[in-house]
């Protein structure tokens, strides 16, 4: 555990964040970066080190499909919660998908242990992915609001 604790400790910052929280890095502060976040997230990646060692890579790839179509099933359950076509209620629903979320986040995290050599292309990936979703909503509304 102690390597692991160093690695991280010895870690550049943004790709922790990068890797760990699997979202861009925004233009925060370097030293908030340093003790708020990555001292939380070391105790996720010593865990996923260890889950990563402890499970096979077929039963890795399972648990992730798994929790994957569990989190789509809860995001169409609250599409049905905010419009009332479900007895569970917008809040029961919005607490089950952050529930699938983190299940997400965390096979995720067990992932990026077990294939590190994805975890740059990831990051690259998902900054492309996101500008391209913004500038499709952008063209979007500009269409809509010439009409």
């Amino acid at each position: 555990m102690e390597d692991e604790v160093e690695y991280v400790k010895k870690a550049d910052v943004k790709n922790v964040i990068r890797c760990y929280s699997h979202s861009p890095l925004l233009d925060w502060d370097i030293e908030y970066l340093e003790t708020k976040v990555i001292s939380k997230k070391k105790d996720n990646y010593v865990d996923a080190k260890k889950v990563n060692q402890l499970i096979s890579t077929e039963e890795l790839l399972r648990q992730t499909a798994e929790e994957a179509a569990e989190l789509a099933q809860s995001a169409l359950k609250l599409i049905r919660a905010r419009i009332g076509t479900t007895p569970v209620s917008e809040r029961e629903a919005i607490d089950h998908l952050s529930e699938e979320i983190a299940d997400v986040e965390n096979c995720i995290r067990v992932l990026y242990s077990r294939f590190p050599e994805i975890c740059p292309k990831v990051g690259k990936i998902s900054k492309a992915k996101m500008k391209r979703w913004k500038m499709r909503i952008e063209r979007k509304n500009e269409v809509e609001n010439r009409e």
